[in-house]
């Protein structure tokens, strides 16, 4: 009977809970991810409007390098999509042969999975915040100096 029991508990996080949870994280990370895109895309933006407007710009060098920065970041971004997509199908693909063949493996090895590719997501968001940050600082070193 506890085998039966647990057997049934894990049956009713993979079906029941899982699913709710990954649908929570993508609505998390979409939200984040548009605050994102918005601020570097915004933030390209601003440093195409400082060079245009300010007189005698010194100090170039600052702006392209918060360009540059901008840029690694929309790219990060858009690298850690295609990771995550490619993430959740090896993770769905885990989930199904868990279903499938109970024999296979146990959900360990799923868990250890999703927390490689979690790790693996988490560092690439990482940079990609903090090559946000250094952007906006900058961005704002670059028209402080100028102004």
């Amino acid at each position: 009977m506890n085998e039966n029991y647990q057997k049934e508990r894990k049956t009713e996080f993979w079906t029941n809970f899982w699913p709710s949870l990954q649908q929570a994280t993508k609505e998390t990370e979409s939200y984040i991810d548009k605050k994102v895109y918005g601020i570097a895309a915004g933030g390209i933006g601003i440093e195409m409007a400082s060079l245009q407007f300010i007189n005698n710009v010194c100090f170039k060098w600052i702006a392209l390098i918060s360009g540059i920065l901008f840029a690694t970041t929309l790219v990060l971004n858009l690298y850690s999509h295609v990771r995550s997509l490619k993430s959740q199908e090896k993770e769905g693909d885990a989930i199904k042969q868990f279903f499938e063949d109970e024999n296979a493996f146990d959900d360990s090895q799923i868990y250890s999975l999703i927390q490689k590719e979690n790790r693996t997501l988490t560092r690439i968001n990482k940079a990609s915040i903090w090559t946000m940050l250094f952007a906006i600082v900058s961005l704002l070193a670059f028209i402080v100096l100028n102004i």
